[in-house]
């Protein structure tokens, strides 16, 4: 008799509910077998099968710092974050390790080539910078699509950008060189177109 009983609270373990936002993904001695989605649920209880839920409506948001350098060769500082939802939970949980450390290491890579393409006003100026947070955007998902997170990106916003205190001086300079630069270039092709003719 304690027997079935055992037998009986241990068959009705197996019983889950999944949310409407949720995916629950059941697994049999460590094997997928199933993904189950909103309503109530039954699976052989540990340690046979085991369920996973991912919520798969749930927009999420993380933060990340980086330092990177323009195309016109100033180094800004950027606060950006990403807002994204795990819509495939078998990709999330079967395809890569860590997906927070993915979507981590993806951001900031693509952040970078998008920015360093970009020059500073671009980045700095309200008007322009839409266009640069659009490309991240489309080049962070296609990176992930390539790694089959199951992750897709909601949106990006670059929500602080700064040139760093002890580079600001250094960064005038630089920029006043090829100022002057440009300068001198002017002025010798403005001098040769005045002074070739005449030796012609």
């Amino acid at each position: 008799t304690v027997m079935l009983v055992l037998l009986v609270v241990w068959l009705a373990s197996g019983f889950f509910q999944v949310k409407t936002a949720e995916s629950a993904a059941i697994q049999r001695f460590g094997k997928l077998v199933a993904v189950k989605q909103k309503g109530l649920g039954w699976r052989w209880p540990w340690p046979i099968e085991t369920v996973t839920k991912v919520n798969t409506q749930n927009v999420n948001s993380s933060d990340y710092r980086s330092r990177v350098l323009t195309a016109d060769i100033n180094l800004v500082e950027l606060h950006f974050a990403v807002q994204y939802r795990f819509s495939d939970p078998v990709k999330v949980l079967f395809r890569v390790r860590d997906p927070a450390a993915t979507l981590k290491e993806v951001s900031e890579s693509a952040i970078r080539e998008i920015v360093g393409q970009s020059e500073l006003d671009d980045v700095l100026v309200g008007a322009t910078r839409p266009e640069v947070t659009r490309r991240s955007k489309e080049l962070i998902q296609r990176t992930l699509d390539f790694y089959n997170t199951g992750i897709t990106v909601t949106s990006v916003n670059l929500t602080d950008v700064q040139v760093p205190d002890p580079v600001v001086a250094s960064q005038r300079d630089a920029n006043k060189a090829l100022a002057d630069q440009e300068r001198f270039i002017k002025e010798a092709q403005a001098y040769a177109n005045g002074i070739v003719p005449v030796a012609q």
